[in-house]
Parts: C-alpha cells; sequence; structure tokens
C-alpha cells in the first residue's frame, strides 16, 4: 500500500481547548498535543494506515469536540532516481526526480543537504523538477516533501568543483567546419562524462583528453562571432564561456613561380583570398609540414622541399584543415644549367642579343 505522509505535529485552530495534558485524537488514535492557547494547539500526529480521519481536541471540559474536521493520510514521496546526479557546486541546472506518490499535495519542495528547501514543479504523480542550488559538501541526500514531512526515502546528489575554462586555441577557424578546437581549463571532464561543445547554437563532441583538457571538432557555420561553452551530459555549462570566430575558407588562386628545381629551395609566393593570419603549413605532395610564412590576406610564401620530377599540387593548411586545388600546382624540373654565353661583353645601353648555352632549359617560355 504504501508509506502514509504523516506530518510530525499539525496546527488546530478552534476554541475552548484544554491546556497542556490534554489529548488529541485522529480518528479513534489518541495522540499528545502541545498547548499554545485556548484556540490553538499543535496535535502530534499519530501514525495510521492511508485514510481520511476526522480530527478532535480535548476541551477544557474534557470532553472531545465533534467538529467533523478531516486530516488525509497520503502516500510519503517517494524517490526513484535523479537526473543528473552530479553537479557544480555553484548550483544552476535543474533535475528531474522520478518516483512516485508526488501528487494529493498543492506543492512540494526539493531538499538537498542543508541547504534551503526549493520549490518543485509537479509534472506528474511520478515526476517533478527542482532547480539545483549551490552547496558547499561534495556529497549530499535530496529529499521531496510538502515542507511538513519528509519523503520515505532520498537519493544520493554529488556536488563537484565549478569546472572553468581558462583558454581555447585556437579562436579563429573557417567555416567549413574541419578544424578541431582544444579548451583548457580546471576539472572540465571525468572518464563518466559524455562533454559537448556548443558553438553558439550548435552542439559537437567532444573528446577528453586528460581531466583539464578537451578536444572538439569545430562545425560548419557561418562567418562571425559565436559563443563556445562545454556542456557535460547532464547539462551544466561550465564558467569562463569563450568567444571564437569564423571565417570564410581560404581560396589558392595561383602559384608563383609555377615551377623551380627538383632539389627544392624555390620561394613560392601563393595567392589567394580569405588567407588568415594564423598559424599555417604549406602541402607539396606528401609532405604537409612545409612552414608557411604570411604577407596578407591574399599571400603567403613557402619554400619548396626536395621532390620528384613532374607537377605537385599545392595546399594550404589552416589548423589541420587542407585547403587548395587541383589547378594550384607547381611543377618539378631539372634544374638548367649554363655552360656559355655569346658574347659575354655588351654595352651599358642594352640591347644586345646574347646566345646562352647549356641544358635543361624547356620547351616553354624562358625568361632571362
Amino acid at each position: 500500500m504504501g508509506h502514509a505522509l504523516a506530518p510530525k505535529r499539525v496546527t488546530v485552530t478552534g476554541f475552548n481547548f484544554g491546556e497542556q495534558g490534554s489529548k488529541c485524537r485522529f480518528g479513534i488514535v489518541l495522540s499528545d498535543q502541545d498547548f499554545l492557547s485556548s484556540t490553538q494547539v499543535l496535535c502530534h500526529v499519530p501514525r495510521q494506515a492511508l485514510a481520511a480521519v476526522s480530527v478532535e481536541v480535548e476541551g477544557s471540559d474534557g470532553h472531545f469536540s465533534v467538529s467533523g474536521v478531516e486530516f488525509q493520510y497520503v502516500l510519503l514521496p517517494e524517490i526513484g532516481t535523479i537526473t543528473p546526479s552530479t553537479g557544480p557546486m555553484s548550483g544552476g541546472g535543474v533535475a528531474t526526480i522520478v518516483g512516485r506518490n508526488f501528487h494529493h499535495r498543492s506543492q512540494l519542495f526539493c531538499t538537498f543537504g542543508k541547504a534551503q528547501p526549493v520549490r518543485a514543479t509537479i509534472i506528474h504523480d511520478s515526476e517533478v523538477t527542482c532547480s539545483i542550488p549551490p552547496a558547499e559538501a561534495r556529497k549530499v541526500m535530496v529529499s521531496v516533501s510538502d515542507n511538513s514531512s519528509g519523503s520515505f526515502n532520498s537519493a544520493e546528489f554529488e556536488y563537484w568543483p565549478d569546472r572553468v575554462i581558462l583558454s581555447v586555441t585556437p579562436t579563429l577557424m573557417t567555416s567549413s567546419g574541419q578544424g578541431r578546437v582544444t579548451i583548457y581549463g580546471q576539472e572540465l571532464a571525468y572518464a563518466s562524462d559524455q562533454p559537448t561543445c556548443t558553438f553558439g547554437d550548435i552542439t559537437s563532441q567532444a573528446s577528453i583528453l586528460t581531466s583539464s583538457a578537451l578536444a572538439c571538432q569545430s562545425p560548419v557555420a557561418s562567418p562571425g562571432h559565436v559563443q563556445l561553452a562545454i556542456e557535460i551530459s547532464q547539462g551544466f555549462y561550465k564558467n569562463g564561456v569563450h568567444t571564437v570566430e569564423f571565417v570564410h575558407d581560404p581560396v589558392l588562386i595561383s602559384v608563383l613561380p609555377s615551377g623551380g628545381p627538383v632539389g627544392g629551395g624555390t620561394v613560392l609566393n601563393i595567392v589567394g583570398r580569405h588567407i588568415l593570419e594564423t598559424e599555417m603549413l604549406c602541402g607539396i605532395r606528401t609532405k604537409f609540414d612545409i612552414p608557411a610564412q604570411f604577407v596578407s590576406s591574399s599571400l603567403i610564401q613557402c619554400t619548396t622541399p626536395p621532390g620528384d620530377l613532374g607537377r605537385a599540387r599545392v595546399h594550404v593548411s589552416v589548423q589541420g584543415t587542407f585547403f587548395g586545388g587541383d589547378e594550384v600546382t607547381f611543377e618539378y624540373v631539372i634544374p638548367t644549367k649554363i655552360s656559355s654565353l655569346h658574347p659575354s661583353i655588351g654595352g651599358v645601353q642594352g640591347g644586345q642579343r646574347v646566345t646562352v648555352t647549356g641544358k635543361n632549359f624547356g620547351s616553354t617560355t624562358i625568361l632571362c
């Protein structure tokens, strides 16, 4: 049948009540009372089965009243689960408590350890929700009551130190959503957590690197500033929300010069749009860790490594994501070698033609 709800005392108001030592009666069960005045007493509520019983008070003449005022015994609230079962010591968020016997009363309260009770929202007979208050203790017991009596049982709730974001790197991300963001902080996540990163209103799954570092894949997003926050599986955002910026993807247009010796050492001028002043690398063929030098939003420079004869695609890596295209290429050629000039002397006014003899001049337009 369950466990009947019985507050320790109820206030009874009327008149001609007997003084201390007089009794109260709940149905046929007698109980003690605390005399307050001839018009008000506190009746000690005895344990009984589920029922509605009349409450009468012994008067100054030694007889019990016959007013017929009813007291309803109902089932105690009983807690099954609380979700989440953990939260920050600063409080915040909403806990959902599933159980039974949450009806038959106009209001309920949740009590987290020694914190002040907080009003519960009754969803239905088997579910209530409560705001999670701040606390100092790490582990507390949570009960649900109408503030006059407790619940039949309680559930454990564990507080952990506030998780604080200290830094985010990088803070600049491309709109195509292929980069990785690393978040550093204090007590960010534990092995049992399932953290996510929230970029504005876009959520991305996070990987736990250590208790103080998380990694998140940046999502596809429109250019602009958004707020980055961390959410642990039960829905708590941490302190220290950071602003990050999404920018247009870099676009590569051309490479100058378009060719150079297989031995490497050619300084490439890579022309494009939306080039970021951030850490970048160049990629040529299978070598993807060539340092890049930012010159402007439309130009970066890289030095070619040694390579095999033929054309090679050129890429630029921004935060681990490569951008480029089939048309952006560099051709490795055998180095040109000059063996003689004829004539080797000419006037300062120029205009003379010189015959250059050597090898590996190629068949395309050549500049001297």
